[in-house]
């Protein structure tokens, strides 16, 4: 069916048009006078509605006749055959109604008169289907091209969820990893510690596990999973491992992506307190704006420290994602001397 049918409210609008179409046609019926003006009003709002519906019709030849498909002088000559079909059957209709409205007023025919005499209201009501044929094509054509658009975001969609399913899964086997090996470097050394952080890895995992069900989680509840972390590698490190974290309540409020920062947490430990003879501290601090937020995650480093062609997994990962989610609005910057090493999660609303 026609969507101007289909939607109630546009009908209206369209009808109503019309409507200011016909009242602008009387003055092709009647000479200057208020009275005689709104006589010839009167008749022509109607019929002027009644070729508004006839001009819908051309949707339906638009549709069958696509315009991508069939020549435009084919198009051309059916449009102008359906455009006199259907102008002659309205002229019949408006000299009849003519006839019955001057009977009706006891008027002496002067719009029958005027309808029968002159042909500018069949080239007019020609002119104006052909238009309407046009103005149809023109709306089919954005209507597809809007649905192209849609097809083509709902796949952007799809394969960005995908992408970003893909990445997350990567996370948990990096982490457990790199976790499993911390564990086993203290089954040897200290069992009830490496039992202990079995519990903690554990209980970690289900948490992570929870959060990552969800697409956004405050800031504060991924603080809380990176503290959950450093609190497993204390068991292992010690006093060589201290964490200072200085975020404002306000930022704490934000929104990021779960496990986010946990890999960048897990990168600080790995390739630096653990080269440190003495350890150091991961200071942790955010900045926010109201459609801002950077979060940056600094550590102590060994000059000499190895290059590991796999330490930079996490940072990829996470820059990856940030694309995946918020395109050129989401960041990742690394900032590296050598005796810090320092990353700066950088995201705009």
């Amino acid at each position: 069916m026609h969507p101007i049918i289909l939607n109630k409210k546009i009908l209206a609008v369209y009808l109503i048009i019309w409507i200011l179409f016909g009242i602008a046609g009387a003055l092709l019926l009647s000479p200057p006078g208020f009275m005689t003006w709104l006589y010839a009003a009167a008749y022509s709002a109607p019929i002027f509605v009644l070729l508004g519906l006839i001009c819908l019709s051309a949707w339906y030849l638009c549709k069958f006749f696509p315009f991508r498909k069939n020549h435009i002088v084919k198009i051309f000559v059916v449009f102008a055959i359906a455009a006199f079909i259907n102008s002659s059957i309205w002229l019949l209709i408006a000299s009849e109604w003519a006839l019955l409205f001057d009977s009706l007023f006891a008027h002496r025919d002067e719009i029958a008169g005027t309808i029968i005499e002159t042909n500018l209201f069949f080239v007019l009501a020609f002119s104006l289907y052909l238009f309407s044929g046009a103005g149809h094509y023109l709306f089919i054509v954005y209507d597809e091209a809007q649905s192209t658009q849609r097809r083509l975001i709902e796949t952007n969609a799809l394969a960005r969820d995908a992408e970003l399913k893909a990445l997350r899964s990567q996370i948990n086997p990096h982490f457990l990893f790199n976790s499993l090996n911390s564990i086993s470097a203290l089954t040897t050394s200290d069992p009830n510690a490496a039992r202990r952080m079995t519990e903690l890895l554990a209980e970690f995992f289900r948490k992570s596990l929870d959060a990552g069900k969800k697409e956004f989680i405050t800031l504060k509840e991924e603080l809380d999973l990176a503290s959950y972390y450093l609190d497993i590698e204390r068991i292992r490190f010690g006093r060589r491992l201290a964490v200072d974290i200085q975020v404002d309540e306000e930022c704490l409020r934000k929104f990021v992506p779960p496990l986010i920062l946990q890999p960048l947490v897990e990168n600080s430990v790995k390739h630096g307190i653990a080269h440190l003879i003495d350890g150091g501290t991961i200071t942790i601090k955010a900045a926010c704006g109201k459609r801002s937020l950077t979060v940056t995650i600094k550590n102590p480093c060994d000059p000499d420290r190895p290059k590991g062609r796999g330490n930079r997994l996490g940072l990829e990962n996470i820059r990856d994602r940030l694309h995946a989610i918020y395109d050129s609005k989401g960041n990742v910057v690394v900032k590296e001397d050598s005796t810090m090493f320092a990353v700066d999660i950088q995201i705009k609303e």
